[in-house]
């Protein structure tokens, strides 16, 4: 897979998610990101499953959807109706996830497996080959607008070489605080793909930014 970019809908007006859909496809974007969040594992609460299927007819565009939520072992079915790609946090379920895994690839989805900025990726050593993808964060999850923490270029160094090491095929792609201004060291340090958030949202030119995310 090229190098690719996802958007995020958490800072767009909710109210007006078709907009951006249709903004995200004319601008050239790979994916749609949806931050699903459930008051307890993040404090902040978004939407469910239902307002993921109500967008699906809106856009072609492939559906990653994140799931910020407790105990997704018991709440992922809704989930893969609409979405390509599921991704859950490791946090959320650090005992077990290898269960979690296998139901979402018999559903015929992709799988994700997110970390925090203070996780260290050697807790994810026993799924590396049974991944599609890395979600690393590079901001504390719940909240859109914050700043890149800088400890996520180690850390991708750290993931590329686990990859290597185990020749595992998962793609990375980095979410929080992601920008013109330093998607091109993301990707030069190992990324395969990045999630663009409040950046596009703000965007005047959104075809331009996500042309500059793409080239090194």
């Amino acid at each position: 897979m090229e190098f690719y970019t996802t958007i995020s809908i958490l800072s767009s007006d909710f109210s007006e998610v078709k907009k951006t859909l249709r903004e995200a496809e004319e601008a050239g974007a790979a994916m749609i990101h949806w931050d699903v969040m459930d008051g307890c594992f993040v404090p902040n609460l978004t939407f469910g499953a239902k307002f993921i299927d109500d967008c699906r007819k809106h856009t072609g565009l492939i559906f990653d959807t994140h799931l910020m939520i407790t105990s997704p072992q018991t709440k992922v079915a809704p989930f893969l109706n609409s979405s390509d790609i599921v991704t859950f946090h490791y946090e959320a379920i650090p005992a077990g996830a290898e269960n979690l895994i296998k139901e979402i690839h018999l559903a015929g989805k992709k799988v994700g497996i997110s970390i925090n900025p203070s996780t260290d990726p050697v807790v994810l050593h026993p799924y590396l080959t049974k991944l599609d993808f890395v979600l690393l964060m590079a901001v504390e999850p719940g909240r859109g607008g914050q700043k890149l923490n800088e400890n996520v270029y180690e850390r991708l160094k750290i993931l590329t070489e686990m990859r290597r090491q185990a020749n595992a095929l998962f793609s990375i792609t980095v979410d929080g605080g992601v920008d013109g201004n330093n998607a091109t060291a993301l990707r030069q340090n190992g990324a395969d793909g990045v999630v663009l958030g409040t950046s596009f949202v703000n965007a005047h030119d959104k075809k331009k930014l996500i042309e500059t995310v793409s080239v090194i």
